[in-house]
């Protein structure tokens, strides 16, 4: 990795079949990269993955095993540090927070290959957010889940519709004790440590990677 913190150009990928790490260069290396923390997900109908830098998005293909740069511009959204989730029904992804000179919450359309910008109502917490912080899908619900990780006791985690986009914080039971995520330092957030675990109908967390795990069951 650069000394300054940034991305490499690199792809380093695991088999969690075999429980190893694949040669290097078996994927395409991206384009050269100096921002990090910027949103990276994943199409679930056939595996392309995206990510979002500079106001633009950028897809790997993975039938041919080659990266399309530039392929849609992503109005008023940067990426740096930005939060992104995968609306598995409706095959689109929702960009959330990040770098202030471009953060307002936008969708992005796998299968129309488009962005837009939309206006969430209701908290303001996930769109005014500088990133760092945690969100998941739940397909039986329906709802986007974002865990901020600012506040103990799992005080901060919103729902958000994903057709209204409206956004409340959800009423949770149980969480005394929890602690805030690294000790509430905002560049030190919630990241991935939160998961949708269909199996068992909820939502997995670890505030920090020293402490206990949370459970949190939605159906």
């Amino acid at each position: 990795m650069p000394l300054n913190g940034g991305s490499a150009p690199d792809m380093m990928v695991y088999d969690v079949g075999t429980n190893a790490y694949l040669p290097q260069g078996t994927i395409q290396a991206t384009q050269a990269l100096a921002a990090a923390e910027f949103p990276v997900w994943t199409d679930p109908v056939n595996g392309d993955l995206y990510y979002v830098l500079g106001w633009t998005a950028h897809r790997w293909n993975q039938a041919s095993n080659t990266w399309n740069h530039g392929i849609s511009f992503v109005g008023n959204y940067y990426g740096v540090a930005g939060v992104c989730c995968v609306d598995t029904t409706r095959r689109r992804a929702l960009l959330l927070a990040g770098d202030p000179g471009g953060r307002v919450p936008t969708v992005y359309d796998m299968a129309a290959g488009a962005a837009a910008n939309i206006t969430m109502t209701g908290s303001t917490a996930l769109s005014s957010s500088a990133g760092h912080f945690g969100m998941v899908f739940c397909p039986t619900t329906d709802r986007f889940y974002a865990m901020v990780g600012t506040a103990a006791n799992g005080a901060d985690l919103y729902e958000v519709n994903p057709t209204t986009w409206a956004v409340s914080t959800k009423a949770t039971t149980g969480g005394t004790g929890m602690a805030v995520a690294e000790n509430g330092v905002d560049i030190h957030g919630v990241f991935g440590r939160i998961h949708y675990v269909a199996e068992l109908g909820g939502i997995l967390y670890f505030p920090q990677y020293t402490s206990n795990a949370w459970f949190l069951r939605l159906h």
